[in-house]
């Protein structure tokens, strides 16, 4: 897929469009540049492997199902939990964002 895109690119900004006129086009193409960079190295050196997530819903049985209901249903435990999550994790979401994210992560 990133040499896809590779190829995509270069294709469209040197075939397609006046690259050499157009100082736009140029700013986009520099970090377009940088971002196949960057992207290129994080393949190269691997994805980091994550363990957070919901530890009942790791394993699913049916008694953890019904305990992770209880738990999602108690007032105010899944927000403070959410909300210390969000403010101890390294994230470039907002609250807003973040709330959203694990509701549908859940």
């Amino acid at each position: 897929l990133q040499y896809a895109s590779v190829v995509t690119y270069h294709y469209v900004l040197f075939l397609e469009t006046n690259i050499g006129t157009n100082s736009a086009v140029k700013v986009f193409y520099a970090l377009k540049c940088v971002y196949f960079f960057i992207s290129g190295l994080q393949i190269r050196s691997g994805y980091p492997k994550y363990t957070v997530g919901q530890r009942l819903m790791r394993n699913f049985s049916m008694i953890g199902f019904f305990v992770f209901l209880g738990y999602y249903a108690v007032p105010f435990l899944w927000l403070t939990r959410t909300v210390l999550d969000w403010g101890f994790m390294r994230t470039s979401l907002e609250l807003i964002q973040y709330f959203k994210f694990q509701d549908i992560y859940a």
